[in-house]
Order: C-alpha cells, then sequence, then structure tokens
C-alpha cells in the first residue's frame, strides 16, 4: 500500500479524519444554508461576524473551535450531531434520494437556471458526502465544496 492511503499508521489516520470531518463541517454548514436560503453575508450578520470570518468557516481552511461551531449552529437555528464510531461500524445511510429530487425540481421552477443547478450541485454533492470513504473521494468531495462555497459568495 502506498503511503498516500496508508492509515494504519496514527499520523495518517488522524490527518485522514481531520480532512473527513473538515469536508462533513462544511458541507453540513453549506448545505443548511442552501435549505434555509441564507447567503453568507446574512450568517455573518447573524452570527455577529464579517463576511470575511463567515467564508473562512466555509472554506475549512482552518480549525474551527467548538464555540464558532456552536456560533453557527445558532445562527442557522440548527445543531450538530457528533457520533464516535468504530471503523468496523461504516455504515452507508441510504438517502431520500425521491426528497431530494423534490427539493430540486421545485427550486428549478422558482428560481433561476443558476439557482437550481446550484441546488442540484448541493444535493449530488450531499448524496456523495454520505458515500465517501475513500480519500481520493474525500478530496474530489472537498474541491466541490470549495467551489459551492465560491458559488455562493458570488
Amino acid at each position: 500500500m502506498d503511503s498516500e492511503c496508508d492509515l494504519d499508521t496514527p499520523i495518517n489516520r488522524a490527518a485522514y479524519e481531520r480532512a473527513r470531518l473538515t469536508a462533513q463541517v462544511r458541507t453540513s454548514i453549506s448545505w443548511q444554508m442552501q435549505e434555509l436560503d441564507i447567503k453568507p453575508k446574512d450568517l455573518a450578520t447573524r452570527m455577529g461576524v464579517t463576511q470575511g470570518r463567515v467564508s473562512q468557516i466555509i472554506s475549512g481552511g482552518e480549525n474551527l473551535t467548538l464555540g464558532t461551531l456552536a456560533s453557527v449552529a445558532a445562527a442557522l437555528g440548527s445543531h450538530f450531531t457528533i457520533d464516535l464510531l468504530p471503523e468496523s461500524s461504516q455504515e452507508v445511510t441510504k438517502p431520500d434520494v425521491e426528497n431530494l429530487v423534490d427539493q430540486v425540481q421545485e427550486r428549478a421552477q422558482l428560481g433561476t437556471h443558476e439557482e437550481a443547478a446550484e441546488a442540484t450541485l448541493a444535493t449530488v454533492f450531499a448524496l456523495l458526502a454520505q458515500a465517501a470513504s475513500h480519500r481520493v473521494i474525500q478530496r474530489f468531495l472537498e474541491g466541490v465544496a470549495e467551489d459551492l462555497a465560491e458559488a455562493s459568495n458570488r
């Protein structure tokens, strides 16, 4: 096994878990903002921070404190859940695809083509994030999350 995919060492496993958790947090925040139709500037106002700070939070380029995550959750009227599971219990939950498709179609009818495209991307990203377990997929998803965050800042 090459060193890039070797998760047997504590250092590599920790780096993998950090990347995975970061992607999950970014995805959760972006998805919830999309669901609530909250723009980054609106989240910044609700949190009492700058829009630049919200961009840092969404981009995932730094360690986020529990306090910051609590502020994001409160500003979104939401909460985070955390589960610590043994590796052997990796379950793939089946997403409610029909509901997600309905949401995308509803947005497509109510908004512009750009809004429909954003909704579709967010939906696809959420589905892929649920199924991601390999580092290559994880890196791809992180790139998609960055693209979605940049698109929502425009």
